[in-house]
């Protein structure tokens, strides 16, 4: 969707990943949590966002 594409909004980029990542759609969830890290770099929510990402890497990665 190109208003998702354009948007930038820390507080919307976030919560859009969490409702992906909440419904099951991990692809879109780490695309929004990695825009906020990189758009918003030493926030708490960038952080959050991290150890989101991290979870989900070590959760598809082979045991």
């Amino acid at each position: 969707m190109q208003a998702e594409e354009d948007y930038n909004d820390g507080y919307a980029i976030y919560y859009l990943a969490q409702s992906y990542r909440q419904t099951g759609d991990t692809a879109n969830a780490q695309k929004y949590y990695q825009r906020m890290v990189e758009l918003h770099p030493g926030t708490s929510r960038a952080r959050r966002s991290q150890q989101y990402l991290d979870e989900m890497a070590a959760q598809q990665s082979p045991q």
